[in-house]
């Protein structure tokens, strides 16, 4: 697991050179306890990465120890935002909401029908339901467009790919929950989740890098 950390710390810190005025938020949720947590944000749960464009957190909320949560927004990246997230549970498990949002996407001029990319890769100890939207409306969070779910457990990867017909700003979101069954402590669930509008030829690309993801993911678990 600790290789997982420092391969998403490199990706991190190599996306992050260029200077970038981005909004990120995430947000975290056991059911019970909810932590939002915007770029710059102060507190005990609050951004714990000084770059504009990125917010970070490392916190515990309830069972569950969040190691690692990173979103990194559109402004920095291009036309896509990615969120990785490393979380343990204790014995009593549960479910855990990971979110991630940006607003002000830029759809160009008159209403176009944009064709969207989502991939997810990870090492999941109970099992990962995810999803990614674009909103119209441009607003956090907004869940107007849903452009692709599916489900994880163990080690797995997935692209998918949706449309969503946009009039001008918008913002998009991706959505992982994370349950784990009580059982032996502790109980790790790591995830890499990406979501672009894809230019040509950068989906196959993608899907090779997922599949890496995957494939080394189950090399690490039978070890």
């Amino acid at each position: 697991m600790k290789s997982i950390k420092f391969f998403v710390a490199g990706a991190m810190l190599t996306a992050l050179g260029a200077a970038a005025n981005a909004a990120p938020i995430l947000r975290i949720s056991d059911g019970t306890t909810t932590v939002t947590v915007a770029d710059g944000s102060a507190g005990s749960c609050g951004d714990t990465l000084p770059m504009a464009g990125a917010v970070g957190l490392s916190c515990s909320i309830g069972n569950w120890f969040l190691n690692l949560v990173v979103g990194i927004g559109h402004d920095v990246l291009g036309d896509q935002i990615h969120l990785t997230s490393l979380n343990a549970s204790s014995s009593s498990g549960g479910t855990l909401s990971v979110m991630l949002t940006d607003t002000d996407f830029d759809a160009g001029g008159g209403s176009p029908t944009l064709n969207f990319l989502g991939g997810i890769g990870g090492v999941a100890a109970g099992g990962v339901s995810y999803s990614m939207y674009v909103d119209d409306a441009n607003t956090a969070f907004g869940l107007g467009t849903l452009l692709g779910s599916g489900t994880g457990s163990g080690a797995f990867s997935s692209t998918f790919g949706g449309y969503g017909t946009l009039s001008g700003p918008y913002s998009m979101t991706l959505v992982a929950n994370i349950v784990h069954r009580s059982g032996s402590w502790p109980m790790t669930t790591s995830i890499d989740f990406v979501g672009r509008v894809p230019e040509p030829g950068t989906l196959a690309l993608l899907g090779l890098a997922l599949a890496g993801i995957g494939l080394g993911a189950r090399r690490r678990a039978r070890r």
